[in-house]
């Protein structure tokens, strides 16, 4: 079983009170606690999460925008109010629920809103009311502050990607690179969706979590987001974390990309417990949707359970149990890859009803055209890694028959000056 992420709790320009430190390790959530002012050099410390919360700085937006060009803090850490007090703030946070903090009575002026149970966050966001030019936070009032991204077409992009799931069913296929996601606009699909297989085969590497760092992911799902103006739906794997509040992380930093929507799955990659247990799943989960309701920017969160994938022998029952389970923990679309008969698809649509169903398709299959996974109610059909495992098919059989020495398989290749037409194009 992978080792849960460790979390640490800094202070930073005050003095903080060690004792008190000790007692935020509440359900060994958080590890240690260490205070480190900007005079003296980082206390050592174990690798692992920083739950940062900064102490009185004469200028909190500015402080804020430099910490964040110099990749110290996330887009999720914002102000807070005047007057907010470390004390409260601690109680507040989730992952320190019932802390006694007596003693830390510092100012404290900025705290990963994220993480704030959803009925306080009032309480310590100020009344700004407007946008800091650096692309830090926007706060009006007393709204949960929106995160900036550089992707102009996100907002109107989930706004179709949300219509796309309330009626009727859509093909949602997974280029792996800018080149194929532009052809499949000129082609005429109105959405997409990475493919994390697809992706890493392009870096030399296997599909794991592990083989691909989580900033070249984000890089990537960036990258597929700004080349149309299409709904891109990120395949984010288990969220690059265990624990929900690294799932929340991670999360916003995915939303701040300029996706649609984005996949969480349970799967823990471990072949001893490949699926994390049920209350776990469920929580990571929450902490997702928690994260983008925070954000302010409403993705549309698809919760995917892998029982099939993992090779459980009662997938069906264990999909349909957890996919119930992720649609009452907050998510918009419920997906379990491997269901691949009428009967099972048409059991998870009902069980999740009203609630959108994708089916993946990877190979053709008499038994479920396009037109019967409609009719079945399914919403939307992705096809996961498939495209990019038809393209390394055709460039492997002709790499084979070119090391025999033959030119045959070339035949195949599609023409080159329709291709670079068709990237020439700007729609």
């Amino acid at each position: 079983m992978k080792r849960k992420s460790r979390w640490f709790l800094e202070t930073r320009g005050t003095p903080f009170d060690n004792a008190v430190a000790a007692r935020t390790s509440v359900s060994n959530r958080i590890d240690s606690a260490t205070y480190c002012p900007h005079s003296s050099a980082r206390t050592r410390r174990t690798p692992g999460r920083i739950l940062q919360i900064f102490a009185t700085t004469p200028h909190p937006h500015e402080a804020l925008v430099a910490e964040r060009r110099a990749g110290r803090i996330p887009d999720s850490i914002v102000p807070l109010a005047p007057g907010a007090q470390m004390r409260d703030v601690l109680r507040d946070l989730p992952l320190c629920e019932g802390l006694n903090s007596s003693n830390c009575s510092h100012n404290a002026l900025f705290c990963i809103v994220s993480f704030l149970r959803p009925e306080v966050r009032h309480k310590y966001i100020p009344s700004v009311g407007r946008r800091e030019r650096s692309g830090a936070a926007a706060m009006d009032g007393d709204s949960i502050p929106r995160m900036e991204t550089t992707n102009p077409h996100q907002r109107s992009a989930i706004a179709e990607f949300r219509a796309l799931h309330e009626s009727g069913c859509f093909i949602l296929p997974n280029p792996w690179d800018t080149g194929t996601a532009r052809v499949l606009q000129q082609l005429g699909f109105r959405a997409l969706a990475t493919t994390s297989a697809g992706f890493a085969y392009t870096r030399g590497r296997p599909d794991d979590t592990e083989a691909v760092p989580l900033a070249e992911m984000l890089a990537h799902c960036a990258e597929i987001a700004a080349a149309t103006p299409l709904p891109v739906n990120a395949d984010f794997q288990n969220g690059y974390a265990d624990d929900p509040e690294g799932v929340a992380e991670n999360v916003s930093r995915c939303i701040a990309t300029g996706v649609a929507g984005l996949s969480v799955e349970d799967a823990t990659g471990d072949e001893a417990a490949p699926l994390y247990e049920l209350g776990l799943a469920i929580e990571r989960v929450r902490a997702a949707r928690a994260a983008i309701d925070a954000s302010g920017i409403p993705v549309v969160l698809t919760a995917r359970c892998e029982a099939w994938l993992v090779g459980d022998p009662d997938a069906e029952r264990v999909a349909i149990d957890r996919l119930i389970a992720f649609a009452d923990a907050g998510a918009d679309c419920l997906y379990a890859p491997g269901a691949c008969t009428a009967d099972q698809v048409a059991a998870i649509v009902r069980a999740v009803a009203p609630k959108p169903v994708n089916v993946l398709m990877s190979a053709p299959s008499p038994d479920l055209p396009f037109s019967r996974l409609a009719d079945l109610g399914v919403r939307r059909v992705s096809v996961g890694s498939a495209l990019a495992r038809v393209a390394w098919g055709g460039f492997i059989r002709a790499a084979r028959k070119l090391a025999d020495g033959s030119f045959d398989g070339l035949a195949d290749g599609f023409p080159y000056g329709e291709l670079n037409a068709m990237l020439r194009r700007k729609d």
